[in-house]
C-alpha cells in the first residue's frame, strides 16, 4: 500500500482536478494529521473537511476552550477529533512536532 500510495502522490502535479487529487488521497489511505494552532477558524474548517472526505484521522494543537469556541461559531464538528491541549503558537508547533513521526503521525 505504501509503495503503491507514493506511486500516486507522485502523479499528483499532473492531476487536473480538486476530484482526482481527492481519489489519489483516498489511494493512500486515511492518515494521521496534526494541525498546530487549530485554535483557527480556517485550520478547522480545512481539517474538518479532510476528515468529511474521509482522508485524515484529525489532531487539533492548541487551546482546547478556543478549539470547541471556534468550532462551534462556525458549525464545525469535533467529533472524530483528537484535541490536544497548547498554551501558545511555539507550544502547539512543538507539540505536533514531537507527536509526529514516519511511523506514528506520516503529515504534519
Amino acid at each position: 500500500m505504501i509503495r503503491s500510495c507514493l506511486e500516486v502522490m507522485g502523479q499528483i502535479m499532473s492531476l487536473m482536478s480538486f476530484d482526482e487529487i481527492h481519489v489519489a488521497a483516498r489511494a493512500c489511505g486515511k492518515k494521521r494529521v496534526a494541525v498546530a494552532g487549530a485554535d483557527d477558524d480556517i485550520a478547522l474548517m480545512a481539517l474538518s473537511a479532510a476528515y468529511t472526505a474521509g482522508i485524515v484521522t484529525p489532531i487539533a494543537v492548541g487551546d482546547p476552550r478556543q478549539i470547541q469556541r471556534i468550532a462551534a461559531q462556525i458549525n464545525v464538528s469535533l467529533d472524530g477529533f483528537t484535541i490536544v491541549a497548547a498554551n501558545t503558537p511555539d507550544e502547539a508547533a512543538r507539540v505536533a512536532v514531537q507527536r509526529s513521526s514516519p511511523a506514528r503521525l506520516p503529515l504534519l
